[in-house]
């Protein structure tokens, strides 16, 4: 993902200016759709929650880079359309 870093800040600028963790999967999901599916392969079991989960740990290591910051958690729908709790961003100006 560090690779595409300049790609993954054009993705957020596209999202609202408070956004959550599902938002810039699905966002990222569509961009890279074939980087998606290797991590997801990469993986035999839980694939979607570990890849999930590298992702929003890159947004938290990456926040100041992409000039975001964490906000509260918020209830979102996950890839199986059901609500569950992710963390919540803000861009950063």
């Amino acid at each position: 993902m560090n690779k595409n870093l300049n790609e993954l800040t054009i993705i957020i600028e596209s999202l609202d200016e408070n956004f959550n963790s599902h938002d810039f999967i699905r966002k990222f999901e569509q961009k890279f759709t074939e980087e998606y599916v290797e991590f997801l392969n990469s993986y035999s079991d839980n694939r979607e929650i570990k890849v999930h989960s590298q992702i929003a740990r890159f947004l938290s290591k990456n926040k100041k880079i992409l000039s975001i910051d964490k906000t509260n958690r918020v209830s979102s729908l996950n890839v199986h359309n059901r609500n569950s709790s992710v963390q919540g961003w803000k861009k950063v100006k």
